[in-house]
């Protein structure tokens, strides 16, 4: 790993990247990710990934957990280049939060063994802002399809701090993510969820789980926020008799922008 504190300062373009993951979203206001420290570092669980397509970069920000970059290692830099959007020119005493990742025209390294599906690994050392324990992030880093548009263009590292999700499901009362899995295997159970609405909640509530904002994350897979309100309430234990078996399907359509439900703040680690 080089250091952003010693030795030569960073290009503003070349050095290459490596790869992580998400999904597609339709309009600007989903193009931002977000995930919790925890999940990036990969401790949770699986090995974090990220998708790089041609065209617009990926911007990687630890602003909101308070973290600064200290290093950066990539595996292989073929296809793949990096800078510091607020620190371009590194020196001792930057204290750059924001990671700017694009692709590049494929460059040749004698000697350099690749995957096969071209991806690659990236390393990232941070610091809090304010000192302390460092932190590694290491990342998987996919190549999208040429002919496939950018998914989203901001990624979001949060503290792991954040408060829990919740959703106002009417009565002053709030259901948290637990309430809305609860919901879902509860709705399971009574065979109320369709195979095709199950596949789009599932990918709903892996989205929370990951951080995205509930609204972003119904619109992200397609269902609708009075779904969400229902599953909550089921989750709960007071939507038993709403939510019986013979019930009308549950809808699959998602809310237009703005409608029913609020944005809420991103799931914590326990």
């Amino acid at each position: 790993m080089s250091s952003l504190h010693s030795g030569p300062a960073l290009p503003l373009s070349v050095l290459a990247l490596a790869g992580l993951l998400l999904v597609s979203s339709p309009g600007e206001a989903s193009m931002v990710r977000q995930v919790f420290s925890r999940n990036f570092t990969g401790t949770a669980g699986n090995l974090p990934s990220i998708t790089l397509w041609k065209g617009p970069g990926l911007t990687i920000s630890f602003v909101e957990a308070e973290e600064v970059i200290r290093t950066i290692s990539l595996d292989d830099p073929t296809e793949l280049a990096y800078s510091l959007v607020d620190c371009p020119q590194g020196g001792g005493q930057c204290q750059a939060q924001l990671l700017h990742l694009r692709r590049i025209q494929p460059l040749s390294f004698p000697g350099l063994t690749r995957a096969k599906d071209r991806s690659t690994y990236m390393h990232i050392v941070t610091q809090p802002a304010a000192g302390g324990k460092k932190k590694l992030y290491t990342l998987r880093v996919n190549l999208g399809r040429d002919t496939q548009p950018p998914e989203y263009h901001t990624l979001q590292v949060l503290a792991d701090s954040q408060p829990p999700a919740t959703v106002e499901v009417g009565g002053n009362r709030r259901a948290t993510l637990l309430d809305l899995e609860r919901g879902f295997a509860e709705a399971r159970a009574q065979g109320i969820v369709r195979s095709a609405l199950a596949v789009r909640v599932a990918n709903f509530l892996a989205l929370v789980r990951n951080g995205e904002q509930v609204m972003a994350a119904a619109q992200r897979s397609g269902i609708s926020m009075a779904l969400v309100n229902r599953l909550g309430e089921l989750g709960l234990g007071s939507a038993s008799a709403s939510m019986r078996p013979g019930a009308a399907p549950l809808s699959l359509s998602p809310e237009p922008q703005g409608t029913a439900g609020s944005p809420v703040a991103p799931t914590s680690a326990p």
